[in-house]
């Protein structure tokens, strides 16, 4: 759980870096309001898919392939 936590955590982070409110980078990775805030809390029972999206929207997708 703590990992899942760490990561939205740093997804969050990433957001309010690039000064993307909740609303717009939900938008921008077509997601719903509830689902960004889910992952930005670390919650694990959210779809993978959704996670990559906002990753996209925040450029960090290269980092994640990278990773993996």
């Amino acid at each position: 759980m703590e990992t899942a936590e760490q990561v939205g955590e740093s997804l969050r982070q990433w957001r309010i870096m690039l000064g993307l409110s909740q609303e717009l980078a939900a938008e921008r990775a077509d997601i719903s309001i509830p689902t960004l805030r889910r992952i930005e809390r670390g919650d694990p029972g959210v779809r993978l898919g959704s996670m990559l999206a906002l990753a996209s929207i925040l450029g960090l997708n290269e980092r994640i392939t990278e990773a993996a």
